[in-house]
C-alpha cells in the first residue's frame, strides 16, 4: 500500500519535473505567432516611431476560417520621428470584430526621448496616447440559445468610449536591460562591500 503511494507520488513529480524543463507545451492546435513586435506602438505609447525612421505599418488577421462569427482584426498605423525635437508621434486606426461584438477606434501617440540613456545608442522614451472607441452589438443574423434574452431584443447598440494611456520603453530592449541589471547588481555588491567594512 505504501509502495504503490510513493510509486504515484513519484510518478506525479517525475511528470511535473518534465513538463517545467520542457517549458513549452501544445495541445490540439498549432500555436499563433503572436504580432507584437509590429503592433507594440498599440500596446505601449513609448515605442512610437523608435529611433530616427518613420514607419508605417498594418496587420491583418482572421482566426477559425471558415466558422461564422470568427475573430477579425485589422489595424494601420503612421508614425514619424521628429529626430530634431527628441520626440516621435503617430496615429493608429484598428478594427476588431467578434460575433456580434466589433469594436473601431484611433489612437493618437506622442512619446519623447531621452537619447543615450545608457551608451550612445540606447533611448529611453516617456509615452502619452489618447484613444477613442465605439463599441458595437449587432444581435441580427446572430443565433443565440436563449432567444427570449432582453438584450438580444433590441436593435444594434452602439457607444464612444474615450481611453489614455502611458508607457516606458528601452531601446535597444535587450542590451539595455541586461546593462540595468548588470548595473544594479554592481551597485549592490560594492553597497555590500562597503556595509561589512571591505
Amino acid at each position: 500500500m505504501l509502495t504503490q503511494l510513493y510509486n504515484r507520488i513519484s510518478i506525479f513529480i517525475l511528470t511535473g519535473l518534465l513538463i517545467t524543463l520542457t517549458g513549452k507545451i501544445s495541445a490540439q492546435q498549432i500555436p499563433n505567432s503572436s504580432f507584437m513586435p509590429e503592433t507594440r506602438a498599440f500596446w505601449n505609447p513609448a515605442a512610437t516611431a523608435v529611433g530616427n525612421d518613420m514607419i508605417t505599418d498594418g496587420f491583418f488577421r482572421m482566426q477559425w476560417i471558415g466558422f461564422e462569427g470568427a475573430p477579425f482584426s485589422g489595424m494601420i498605423s503612421f508614425q514619424y520621428p521628429f529626430v530634431s525635437a527628441n520626440m516621435s508621434a503617430g496615429v493608429i486606426l484598428h478594427y476588431d470584430q467578434t460575433g456580434p461584438v466589433s469594436k473601431v477606434g484611433a489612437k493618437i501617440n506622442y512619446a519623447y526621448k531621452i537619447k543615450e540613456f545608457f551608451n550612445r545608442y540606447d533611448q529611453l522614451s516617456l509615452g502619452i496616447s489618447a484613444n477613442l472607441q465605439m463599441y458595437s452589438f449587432d444581435p441580427a443574423g446572430t443565433k443565440f440559445n436563449d432567444a427570449n434574452d432582453i438584450v438580444l431584443s433590441r436593435n444594434r447598440t452602439t457607444g464612444f468610449f474615450p481611453a489614455a494611456g502611458v508607457g516606458c520603453f528601452i531601446y535597444p530592449v535587450q542590451e539595455s536591460i541586461a546593462k540595468m541589471f548588470l548595473y544594479r547588481v554592481g551597485h549592490q555588491s560594492a553597497f555590500f562591500r562597503k556595509c561589512i567594512g571591505q
